[in-house]
């Protein structure tokens, strides 16, 4: 983990994590290295997360992760990453200023020209007037190991000798209270306002926010992304959040590919739909191969197993459509009979063939969120109680249709 420090923030970075089901990080804080002190600030999913402190504030953070099931891994380390913030530039000038106002150096090049001689025994100076304006320059070195170089100028410029005249610039100047350096080379510094017309950089790191109305930039990791403001989601027109949900009023793409998409409202297709499988209005078509049974002699009533099957549970309540079944009866009308789950839902009646007979379609519901069981029977009906007859069932294929309600 490393952390960085602005003026009112600290950012905190780390790797990504490398094991599955990763949910979030925490983070905690203590003002010493001590983590028996440490409090949790916050929880993030991205890799960077940014505390609001106050300028000049120091602290040690440790940063551990949490899976999707709440169970949290190691911290980061024993110690903490220390990370502060840079101190108020005002504070600073301010400081200074107090400085000034009791250096004897810059009293006396604040002074008058007249009494400047009578001061040469503590420090240097050198001064210059032009009716009411004066210039000066000098120095002084305390016992206590501390020293001054004092200027008194409204204008101050260092430049190169040997520069052509043509050419020449200033190297450093300082003009109305205004600092300019054509080039520098800087390692560290602390800017509380930083106005340029362009930066350079290996890394910039922004604490609380970074406002543009243009960023060019090949790849963007980030927690969430909001774009147009004053839209539905959470203010924005459309919204991406840290894991990875989509938010956004309208959307229009010439290609991709998804995968376990959910449509909550109507969908006008204009196009050819190309599906395997069609769940939904159109829920399935249950193939069935029956084979030959012949009952011979039996007592008029009797039920017999013909086929049974099983049809997935689903959130809606779906019409089953049975098919015509051919059978023939000698001495009945054979009658088919329809349970869902036990239940005897429907019964198909006989109609006569020539020397054989079918028995007609039926229509039936299966129940919404319940694993159907389909049973179909055969009776003996049509016939004189008590009297034997011959049942039979042909070979032929049967297809069940189920759509939704």
């Amino acid at each position: 983990m490393q952390g960085t420090g602005g003026f009112g923030a600290i950012m905190l970075s780390w790797d990504r994590p490398g094991y599955a089901g990763h949910a979030h990080s925490e983070v905690w804080r203590a003002a010493t290295d001590t983590f028996g002190q440490a409090v949790l600030i916050g929880t993030t999913a991205a890799t960077v997360f940014s505390d609001t402190v106050t300028p000049g504030a120091a602290y040690y953070y440790w940063v551990r992760h949490v899976n999707i099931r709440d169970l949290p891994g190691p911290y980061q380390g024993a110690n903490g990453v220390a990370v502060a913030t840079s101190q108020d530039i005002s504070h600073v000038v301010t400081a200074l200023t107090e400085q000034m106002r009791q250096s004897a150096l810059v009293g006396e090049l604040t002074a008058g020209i007249d009494g400047a001689k009578q001061r040469f025994d503590t420090l240097w100076a050198v001064k210059a007037q032009a009716g009411d304006i004066t210039a000066g320059i000098g120095l002084v070195a305390n016992t206590d190991g501390t020293s001054q170089v004092a200027v008194s100028a409204s204008q101050f410029v260092v430049f190169d000798p040997n520069s052509a005249a043509a050419t020449l610039t200033p190297l450093f100047a300082i003009d109305q209270g205004q600092v300019v350096i054509p080039k520098a080379l800087v390692e560290t510094a602390t800017i509380q306002v930083l106005h340029a017309q362009t930066i350079v950089a290996d890394a910039v790191r922004a604490g609380i926010a970074i406002t543009t109305p243009t960023l060019n930039s090949a790849v963007v990791n980030g927690a969430e992304l909001n774009i147009g403001e004053g839209g539905p989601y959470a203010g924005f027109h459309t919204r991406i959040t840290a894991g990875g949900t989509i938010f956004t009023d309208f959307l229009e793409a010439s290609g991709g590919r998804l995968n376990n998409i959910t449509i909550e409202e109507d969908c006008n297709v204009k196009g050819t739909i190309y599906a395997n499988r069609i769940v939904g209005d159109v829920t399935a078509v249950h193939w069935q191969s029956l084979g030959y049974h012949r009952w011979a002699s039996v007592p008029c009533g009797s039920v017999y197993h013909l086929l049974s099957f099983t049809v997935p549970a689903a959130n809606f309540t779906r019409t089953m459509i049975t098919p015509s079944v051919i059978c023939a009866g000698q001495y009945c009308s054979p009658l088919l009979r329809f349970y869902v789950n036990g239940a005897q839902v429907a019964h198909a009646t006989f109609t006569s063939l020539v020397n054989r007979g079918m028995c007609t379609s039926r229509v039936f519901t299966l129940p919404a969120n319940t694993h159907i069981t389909v049973q179909v029977n055969v009776e003996a009906a049509g016939c004189v109680v008590g009297r034997s007859v011959s049942l039979y069932v042909y070979e032929q294929a049967l297809s069940f249709l189920y759509i939704k309600a």
